[in-house]
């Protein structure tokens, strides 16, 4: 089909326009496209796919709501069946190239814009994996982002910050290897310059038997705790590894050892009990089960 003039060229079935080619070579599709073969014909260097999803207002005054699945503006849902795959399915691929100098290439750019009309827009989110649907079989590793080994280059990074922008780990981090802070010089030179930061102090106030949670903080104080010999000061979550702190703070003076639970206790000349001073410092490292502890005494 040709048309050589400058109109707008549209399809459609059933009296509803399914697609339309206009005549700045753009062409618009209402409805699902389902594509197969690859192009080999003519140069279409400079060209580009744009692919849009809109919810336009039914009315003036009264907008569409979206339903659970809400606008989206791509879905692909690769399909391998019958005998078992030793090959991936992959849903999107990106393979840009650039055969010639440049400053950058991106294989996957993500930008939200909003546009609320004075409301507010909860998140922002520029990649989002979700948890993985598992109807029948098994699956035995899910990652929700998995970086291959990144080489090449003159510098390679697996995961690449710009800013001071902070980033959240809602679950336990793992490091294989060592752990550098500090600046991309730092990395180079594998000397570091920064601090680990363990958190703000946590406080507990009490004079009763207690349990002191370091999942709470790494450097902790216990405000109005007495030391008597009878209550128990218990840990829990207590890491094989790490270093703990603990303030006993108060206005009453103790008046024997400090008794602690959860692990195997050792400090230099065992339990001592704390001169008769308000504030203690005791400094604890876990071993496996075993817990060293020493305790600085009469803080003025």
């Amino acid at each position: 089909m040709y048309s050589s003039g400058a109109d707008t060229l549209n399809f459609s079935t059933g009296g509803t326009q399914r697609m339309s080619i206009a005549s700045s070579g753009d062409v618009s599709v209402v409805g699902n496209m389902a594509v197969s073969g690859t192009f080999t014909g003519a140069d279409i260097s400079g060209t580009r796919i744009s692919i849009v999803s809109f919810l336009a207002p039914s009315t003036i005054d009264t907008w569409n709501v979206l339903d659970a699945n809400g606008a989206i503006g791509l879905t692909t849902s690769p399909l391998a069946m019958g005998n078992d795959q030793t090959s991936p399915v992959i849903g999107v691929k990106a393979m840009p190239q650039l055969w010639a100098g440049g400053t950058q290439l991106i294989g996957f750019e993500a930008a939200t814009t909003v546009s609320a009309f004075g409301k507010t827009v909860t998140d922002s989110i520029g990649f989002h994996a979700k948890t993985p649907t598992v109807s029948m079989g098994t699956l035995t590793n899910a990652y929700g982002l998995y970086v291959d080994s990144i080489t090449g280059a003159t510098n390679n990074w697996a995961v690449y910050t710009a800013d001071t922008t902070p980033s959240y780990f809602g679950g336990e981090v793992s490091v294989v290897g060592n752990l550098k802070i500090g600046t991309q010089t730092t990395r180079a030179t594998g000397t570091s310059r920064g601090q680990l930061a363990q958190g703000s102090t946590y406080i507990q106030t009490t004079n009763a038997n207690v349990t002191i949670d370091w999942s709470k903080g790494n450097i902790q104080e216990l405000a109005s705790f007495v030391c008597d010999g009878a209550k128990t000061i218990t840990f829990s979550n207590a890491k094989d590894g790490a270093a703990y702190t603990l303030l006993l703070t108060g206005a009453v003076a103790h008046s024997g050892t400090c008794l602690f639970a959860g692990g195997t206790f050792k400090a230099s000349g065992g339990n001592i009990a704390p001169t008769a001073s308000k504030d203690v410092l005791f400094r604890f490292a876990v071993i496996n089960t075993t817990i060293i502890y020493n305790m600085v005494d009469n803080l003025q």
